[in-house]
């Protein structure tokens, strides 16, 4: 009889991650399993031989694989449980797919095998790719300035290289000849995108080398996702995976890079057990690790810089590309808005030129429904969410008062509760009545809004042929239109108000204000067109306004830094965030300063803050407060989260404080 240690992919007991169970056969270290756990049987993970112990140990029920894990998962699943202080069947949970309870059939269905999973044992060598073996892997062509990156990449002895490519340079070539040398060397890759959705067009071009290249995304089912999980184990040969986060754990064989894209996007946190970050797990597990972005992470930046570990493309693909032109117009001159209250005059002018040019415009404004806000004019009253206490958002098609925070919902008040006044009003700027407004003023146009109120027909990733095509004149959206769309023909980006998210309360409220504003604006000037982009705003002197608008980062960083240091926010220290969550406000004041009186008296050299409700304070009828701990060496913090009673809530590195 040999006897293993288990991980279940289930909590059994606080802070306990493994069992003994016996067998009577040797099963490598990965090896899935069934074990019983009290009445119920789990998936398990072997991690070690063990001695045979002294107490009475339960047998192994079977073996679900005879193909063990991979190293790599492994290693995460040691990297997330100890740096992150995770429970270890909290993070199986996360890396293995549920329900992985039994043998799959080798041939997956066909819908399954268009471009997200190889067949059999081949590899992810298609025919279209394998009929050119013999003369060697067909690679994308390269410019000058994308073969010097390239080679610097190369050269570069540090295992994590950030490549600073500015928007339209090319960085996705990059990533194939990268991709396509590590198939040669017949090793694996994985490429990161933000996500599926919004990163159709970086999949196209890697199908057109690598066709049977794997998708993984959120939108497979649980049983495909199953099945490709056990297609990928069993497969012997080098595998190619694009995916969001959570392709970081397919099972490949012999992982020789891992590529990041729009490292600098915040889907790469996971926000919910084990909260991570896929930068650093990559960095941890992949013999090389590649983060590319035009505007990357200001710590990333930094931290790459002292290593010298960074390769700059700073030169677009295409050599015929056109500088836009760069207009400000300041909210604050009346003379400016005397045609509409938020549309400026220079910028209806440019949209209406665009019109009769028959060239694409770009409207961008990070605030989706009609209104955020809705008051009494007479009283004072403000429209607030029950459960959360912030306020509601209008969204007049739906004739309902929204919270963007839980999805509380309710009808339009035509009056006010309170003094009973009819002299309710909204106020402020959405996505929804921006479109409203545009349909006015230009009746003819064909308008289309993408925001994360659209349906799944009406997104972008839909819609994207018939927008490229030029089926809509003008495109509304939020956020989502920034990642990685290229509309040949757009010519024109109006930014309704450039300022707006940087006086939230978080220590990266200016960088992400300047990623975004750098993401929208580089949405044109990608051809030889002559293009204009409008930036409106109330701060239009503002550096960071200034740097976003021309996508300047080298100058945006040592502004981004400076604050950051005297701030003592990261990268020049490590951050805690402990949450407290409590019925009433009162126990949860309470609860918030009896810690960190405890952690003044055991940790008196650390950066305490006071407790301070959390940015979203009331949520699903709980108060939440929260404490702020910085430290220059994480090991402390990690300390502080061991001892922490397990009620309290707590985040390594966040990369927020909202």
């Amino acid at each position: 009889m040999i006897y293993y240690e288990v991980a279940p992919n289930k909590v059994f007991r606080a802070g306990a991650g493994v069992l003994t169970y016996s067998s009577d056969t040797n099963l490598p270290i990965g090896t899935l399993v069934e074990i019983e756990l009290g009445r119920a049987k789990v998936i398990g993970v072997v991690a070690r031989e063990v001695d045979q112990p002294e107490f009475k140990t339960k047998p192994i029920v079977r073996t679900i694989h005879d193909t063990p894990l991979p190293p790599h998962l492994l290693k995460s699943a040691d990297f997330l449980h100890e740096y992150y202080a995770t429970e270890m069947p909290v993070v199986w949970q996360t890396i293995l797919p549920a329900g992985l309870t039994g043998r799959v059939a080798k041939t997956v269905p066909s819908d399954v095998l268009r471009g997200e999973v190889s067949g059999g044992d081949r590899g992810p060598l298609g025919p279209a790719v394998s009929q050119r073996k013999e003369a060697g892997f067909a690679y994308p062509p390269l410019n000058p300035s994308q073969k010097k990156s390239l080679q610097e990449i190369r050269d570069n002895p540090n295992k994590t290289i950030l490549l600073r490519g500015i928007t339209g340079s090319g960085k996705t070539n990059i990533y194939l000849h990268l991709i396509l040398e590590q198939l040669k060397l017949k090793k694996s890759s994985i490429l990161l995108v933000p996500e599926i959705a919004l990163s159709a067009q970086l999949i196209s071009e890697v199908q057109k080398y690598i066709p049977n290249a794997i998708l993984i995304h959120s939108k497979l089912t649980p049983a495909k996702r199953r099945k490709i999980f056990t297609q990928i184990l069993e497969n012997k040969g080098p595998q190619i995976i694009v995916g969001a986060r959570s392709a970081l754990f397919a099972p490949v064989r012999n992982l020789g890079l891992v590529i990041i894209d729009e490292c600098h996007d915040n889907s790469y946190h996971q926000d919910q057990n084990p909260k991570y970050s896929a930068l650093r797990l990559a960095s941890h597990i992949s013999p090389r690790t590649i983060l590319g972005s035009a505007t990357p992470n200001i710590s990333d930046y930094y931290l790459a810089e002292k290593k010298d570990a960074i390769v700059h493309l700073t030169e677009k693909a295409r050599d015929t590309a056109s500088a836009p032109n760069l207009f400000f117009v300041n909210l604050t001159d009346q003379a400016a808005l005397r045609k509409h209250r938020f549309l400026s005059d220079p910028l209806l002018d440019a949209i209406k030129d665009n019109l009769e040019r028959g060239e694409q415009t770009l409207i961008f404004h990070n605030r989706r429904g009609s209104a955020p806000v809705t008051l009494c004019q007479r009283c004072g009253w403000q429209a607030l969410c029950p459960e959360c206490f912030l306020p509601f958002t209008l969204h007049l098609d739906q004739r309902k008062l929204l919270c963007h925070t839980c999805g509380h919902h309710q009808p339009v008040q035509t009056s006010c509760p309170d003094c009973k006044s009819a002299n309710v009003i909204h106020k402020g700027t959405g996505t929804k009545m921006i479109e409203v407004e545009l349909t006015k003023i230009f009746p003819e146009a064909k308008i289309a809004r993408f925001d994360s109120d659209s349906s799944a027909a009406e997104a972008m990733p839909a819609q994207y042929d018939r927008v490229k095509s030029g089926g809509v004149d003008i495109i509304i959206g939020t956020q989502s239109i920034a990642k990685g769309f290229d509309f040949p023909n757009l010519t024109l980006v109006g930014v309704i108000q450039a300022d707006n998210g940087l006086m939230m309360p978080d220590f990266s409220a200016e960088e992400r204000a300047f990623q975004l504003l750098s993401q929208v604006v580089g949405r044109v000037g990608r051809n030889e067109k002559v293009s204009r982009i409008f930036i409106q705003s109330y701060r239009p002197d503002h550096p960071i306004v200034r740097f976003g608008a021309t996508a300047d980062f080298i100058s945006a960083a040592p502004a981004l830094l400076d604050f950051r240091k005297k701030s003592h926010f990261p990268p020049f220290c490590f951050l805690l965030k402990i949450t407290t969550v409590q019925k009433t406000e009162t126990t949860a004041i309470r609860k918030a300063r009896e810690l960190r009186k405890t952690l003044l008296t055991k940790y008196p050299d650390l950066l305490i803050s006071q407790p301070t409700p959390a940015f979203y304070e009331r949520a699903h009828n709980t108060y939440r407060w929260q404490i702020i701990i910085k430290s220059q060496r994480r090991a402390d913090l990690l300390q502080i989260v061991h001892d922490l009673p397990p009620e309290l809530r707590f985040e390594l590195d966040p990369p927020s404080l909202l």
